[in-house]
């Protein structure tokens, strides 16, 4: 029988494979971009919203783009050790409030910097001011980070509750 841990550990383990797997292609793809070897290689509805008329534009938008994707990889990677974590048994550790808080503020952080370098992308590639703050985008992803940072915070008053009951005992 195989528990639920173990399941969501094998998605978690099969996501962060996949992801680390296109993260590599797409840095090889606008790479090439970048570099000037060939075309846009299928991703024009990525690039269309921002002209790339020099070279120091590319570089900038494939970095942007790359390093989101690593922090996301990233994020994948913790919440995976925490998966792991939390099969072994032993709850309410040090290292469980801290990976949920600071799973939280990268979420957060994320979102808050994308909606920022897409506003100020759109103003100074294409010369337009475009505020976009939709539910599905920004609110969710708020939601969910504020989520994982209240999970964190009660992960952490559960431990210390822990710590103080194992003294007394």
């Amino acid at each position: 029988m195989i528990t639920s841990f173990k399941l969501l550990k094998g998605i978690l383990s099969l996501a962060l494979f996949f992801s680390i797997c296109l993260w590599l292609i797409f840095l090889f793809i606008l790479g090439g971009i970048i570099l000037g070897y060939g075309g846009t290689f299928g991703l024009e509805n990525i690039l269309e919203d921002f002209e790339l008329n020099s070279k120091t534009t590319r570089i900038v938008l494939t970095t942007y783009l790359l390093g989101g994707y690593a922090v996301i990889i990233y994020v994948v990677y913790i919440l995976r050790k925490l998966v792991v974590s939390l099969n072994t048994g032993r709850l309410f550790t040090k290292f469980q409030s801290a990976g949920f808080n600071l799973i939280g503020q990268i979420i957060i952080w994320l979102v808050v910097i994308s909606s920022i370098s897409d506003f100020i992308l759109k103003l100074i590639l294409n010369s337009r001011f475009e505020v976009k703050a939709s539910f599905p985008d920004f609110w969710l992803f708020l939601a969910v980070g504020s989520f994982f940072i209240a999970l964190g915070q009660v992960f952490e008053k559960a431990r210390l509750i822990r710590e103080e009951n194992e003294l007394t005992v």
